[in-house]
């Protein structure tokens, strides 16, 4: 019997053939494609190479379970699946159907949909996203969201899927979910940093705190054991987000002062930063020194 869609579902699902045909994400995954080696995840899910691609993703969260390899790289191995490519979702659920119980899957299916989701929004302000674009983030987000909290039951320490739900209620401004997944996160791994410092850039003025609650945050962090670099580089954050409320209040050389602390503090501690918090410091900081 054919599905019955909801007058919503319908409207949504036009939304998103048009979103999809104004503004095309395929080329993304392609050029991302032609430079993966063989046995990169991106190319074992384009051609279905399902068994390989599920052994090869569950090996990588088990090393990290047993301390073979640190959360970053953990990190690292599940950014192949950040390519928002509409034309993929046919893999992501054959992949899925085979291996039904299988951690990698869940994970991967959630953080796809996110990044369609992500890709929908745009990265405008909120009054600057039209409303077409927050529907169809939100029904993507919508799809995310049971994926990731599945994969949470299927593996002893998920604290990638934690980084991801709180990533998604960072983007719907949902500060008891933002919450709920930080402290889960640090219930499987006390000393984890990505999580938290995903939840510091929640933190910004542009978001959902202030310098203020950022800076307590970083006070909790230290308490925590963090190490030196790790609290160095949440600090770099703090420092940028106060020079950017400081440029709003008129208070420009403070601004440029803070500006240039974060960016040294940014290049000790580079490992912890990610390449486009940093980049957004720097392009900051040369804008406001010149205008």
């Amino acid at each position: 019997m054919p599905v019955r869609l909801l007058p919503v579902e319908r409207w949504l699902i036009a939304l998103i053939v048009i979103f999809a045909v104004t503004f095309p994400l395929g080329a993304l995954a392609c050029g991302s494609l032609n430079t993966a080696p063989d046995s990169s995840p991106l190319r074992l899910l384009v051609a279905k190479r399902y068994d390989d691609l599920d052994k090869q993703m569950n090996a990588l969260q088990v090393a990290y379970e047993q301390g073979k390899i640190d959360e970053l790289a953990l990190l690292d191995g599940f950014r192949a699946f950040y390519i928002a490519d509409p034309d993929l979702e046919p893999n992501y659920r054959e992949w899925l159907a085979k291996y039904p119980a299988s951690y990698a899957a869940h994970l991967a299916h959630g953080i796809y949909y996110k990044y369609l989701a992500r890709e929908a929004r745009g990265c405008a302000f909120v009054s600057d996203t039209g409303v077409m674009q927050m529907d169809v983030m939100e029904f993507y987000f919508r799809k995310a969201i049971p994926e990731l909290e599945q994969s949470t039951t299927l593996a002893e320490i998920p604290v990638i899927t934690d980084l991801h739900l709180l990533d998604i209620a960072m983007f719907q401004g949902d500060r008891e979910r933002l919450n709920k997944a930080l402290s889960e996160s640090v219930r499987v791994s006390p000393k984890n940093f990505i999580v938290r410092r995903q939840y510091m850039l929640a933190l910004t003025s542009r978001w959902l705190g202030s310098p203020k609650a950022m800076q307590a945050f970083l006070q909790t962090c230290k308490e925590a054991g963090l190490s030196e670099s790790q609290t160095g580089a949440l600090e770099a954050m703090v420092l940028a987000d106060d020079a950017w409320v400081k440029i709003r209040q008129n208070r420009k050389p403070e601004a440029l002062v803070e500006y240039s602390q974060a960016l040294a503090l940014a290049r000790d501690n580079m490992k912890f930063m990610t390449p486009s918090l940093y980049q957004q410091m720097l392009d900051e900081s040369s804008y406001y020194s010149s205008h």
